[in-house]
């Protein structure tokens, strides 16, 4: 299957999550806070494994007062909340051909295909992209890094993964739906529709 404008005849809506709505927003927010616990220890393990020195430092900064590492956080995490749209925009782009929406709401940036009917199976591909790539990236620049950076790393790719708490529940939601299911992202919202004769 392939993203398509109009919805076929037989599709019809079986599931609305709204983030523009407090309670969804407030819930997935709540559920980021231990994540990026999880995944700040996740990767500092991962640093220490591929960087020995690093397991040294105790995993603190190092070469920066606290008011200079402060800024770089703020910079890093500017540039992965860019770069988490972006990929789910290259991702939008690579499978409908035209250029997704981009936009600000609130406190989040969003990438969106709001005219768009995009199938499950690729959708996933547009949840996990910023996930898996950033976290790759981030392992990856660890791996060559100054010592002194690496905690920067550390704390930047685990704020991406936990602010990924969101496009996580939309996939693993998504999944229990069959492959044929389409999906619609408006940025604030995303719907499932289902064949009529197919549903969870």
């Amino acid at each position: 299957m392939k993203p398509v404008h109009d919805l076929p005849e037989h599709y019809h809506p079986h599931y609305r999550l709204d983030l523009s709505k407090k309670g969804p927003a407030l819930l997935l927010n709540l559920a980021a806070l231990p994540l990026l616990l999880l995944f700040y220890w996740l990767f500092q393990l991962a640093a220490a494994s591929l960087r020995p020195a690093y397991a040294l430092t105790g995993g603190t900064f190092t070469g920066a007062d606290a008011i200079q590492g402060l800024l770089i956080l703020i910079a890093a995490y500017c540039v992965m909340i860019i770069a988490h749209e972006l990929i789910h925009g290259l991702f939008f782009w690579l499978f409908t051909q035209e250029r997704p929406l981009f936009g600000f709401k609130g406190l989040y940036a969003y990438a969106a295909a709001p005219g768009w009917y995009i199938p499950r199976s690729q959708y996933v591909f547009v949840g996990l992209g910023p996930f898996v790539l950033i976290s790759l990236l981030a392992l990856l620049l660890i791996a060559f890094v100054p010592i002194a950076v690496i905690h920067y790393l550390v704390i930047t790719a685990a704020l991406n993964a936990s602010g990924a708490v969101g496009d996580l529940f939309v996939v693993a939601w998504i999944l229990r739906y069959p492959p044929e299911a389409l999906v619609r992202d408006s940025g604030d919202a995303f719907e499932v529709f289902v064949a009529s004769e197919a549903a969870p």
